[in-house]
């Protein structure tokens, strides 16, 4: 079974690629995968978990992290975590390139979830990658 972590900041986008994902072309990969979609309460995370917390708890829990941008700022945020932490067996964290585009252009939507089923259907390869940008 896959896991999905929808970050604070994009459940909203989450939810959008997962009924394209569920209802259109992709419907019968996406059962395939058996995903498990979680929030942050799913995980014990507060709403306000570091950057950090939140890499430590994907990667504890086998995740995918789904955000919409995480920065560098701080020695605990998401890019410095990476860059401290990442080793070749780690969870990839996927980053929505334009999360505002996402939801007002449905061929767009379409592109993400096209590129997000690809990614997770071949998940293993992308292990060890750090941040992968949708589409």
């Amino acid at each position: 079974m896959l896991r999905i972590l929808s970050d604070i900041n994009a459940v909203g986008d989450v939810k959008r690629l997962v009924r394209l994902l569920k209802n259109g072309r992709w419907s019968e990969m996406w059962a395939e995968l058996e995903i498990d979609l979680l929030e942050f309460a799913d995980m014990g995370l507060p709403e306000n978990a570091s950057d950090a917390a939140i890499w430590d708890a994907c990667q504890d829990n086998g995740a995918v992290l789904i955000t919409r941008n995480r920065n560098a700022d701080g020695p605990d945020s998401l890019e410095m975590t990476l860059r401290d932490r990442n080793a070749l067996d780690s969870m990839p964290i996927f980053t929505l390139a334009d999360p505002d585009r996402l939801q007002l252009d449905r061929n767009y939507a379409l592109r993400v979830a096209d590129s997000l089923i690809e990614y997770l259907f071949d998940l293993e390869t992308y292990r060890g990658a750090g941040r992968i940008y949708l589409p």
